[in-house]
């Protein structure tokens, strides 16, 4: 695994007010794809400098498969994420295997920020590299999405209103529509609070969402002047139809139908 640490800060803060700057940081968003951490989709951030050949991947979505129950432990949010650097072209290729599209925009930092929001992911990354994932409140989209706006010297201010009624599972049923079995599941673990009204700032848990409001939002400084949030947006890896499976054949609804009519025949037999 790639080492953040050796990246030099200093860099961030050589080259400013000219055209030599380099230092390129980019949201990256990467669509669902058919498994099961991944119905959601994905978040990371990339960090690129041109003049030290640096182009590295933070993703706060690792985690190891060989851990003992790892669906049970997902599915009850009792899953250990991890902060990790990934060489950029590694990060692309395990996405364009899964038919995953990826999409950038570029954020529109000045260098002093670009200094400041190396320094938090090295920090981050020496001291608090593990943490809890939660669906809702601490998961790879919102991680990314802190770290950057604790970097920008200035106000965000999104554009228009959002549709407030919406609660977290209308957010994940809108994910998970083809997979009735983890609808189900997330269904019968969510408690009622899921049915509750959500903020802008919720429902940026789904990384679509915040692509979205990162796309219209703006910086406003101290001195009242503004500046977009996003430079730019393009897709760098193009995504396929085979990405998410059709519809399970099986669903819970079959399954339950199929135990109640066994068992009135059992009773009525009896």
């Amino acid at each position: 695994m790639l080492d953040i640490s050796k990246i030099a800060i200093g860099n961030t803060t050589n080259y400013a007010g000219t055209p030599a700057d380099s230092i390129r940081v980019s949201l990256l968003t990467c669509s669902p794809h058919d498994e099961i951490y991944s119905l959601y989709g994905h978040t990371a951030i990339r960090y690129e400098d041109k003049a030290s050949k640096t182009d590295i991947v933070v993703n706060y979505g690792m985690f190891s498969f060989k851990k003992p129950f790892f669906v049970a432990r997902f599915v009850l949010g009792l899953t250990d994420y991890e902060m990790g650097i990934q060489d950029f072209n590694d990060f692309c290729y395990e996405y364009q295997y899964f038919g995953s599209q990826v999409t950038q925009q570029e954020i529109n930092l000045t260098p002093e920020e670009k200094g400041q929001l190396l320094k938090a992911l090295q920090d981050n990354y020496a001291n608090a590299r593990v943490y809890r994932y939660n669906y809702f409140y601490n998961n790879c989209t919102t991680k990314a999405r802190d770290i950057i706006l604790k970097s920008v010297n200035g106000k965000i201010v999104y554009k228009n209103g959002i549709d407030r009624s919406v609660s977290f599972r209308d957010l994940i049923h809108g994910c998970n529509a083809n997979y009735s079995w983890a609808s189900f599941g997330n269904d019968l673990l969510l408690g009622f609070k899921a049915d509750m009204q959500t903020t802008r700032e919720e429902q940026q848990f789904l990384p679509d969402n915040l692509m979205r409001d990162f796309g219209q939002a703006k910086i406003v400084s101290a001195d009242g002047s503004s500046r977009p949030l996003v430079k730019n947006t393009e897709i760098i890896v193009r995504g396929n139809d085979y990405a998410i499976a059709g519809k399970t054949k099986v669903t819970p609804q079959f399954v339950f139908i199929t135990l109640l009519i066994l068992i009135a025949a059992i009773v009525f037999a009896e």
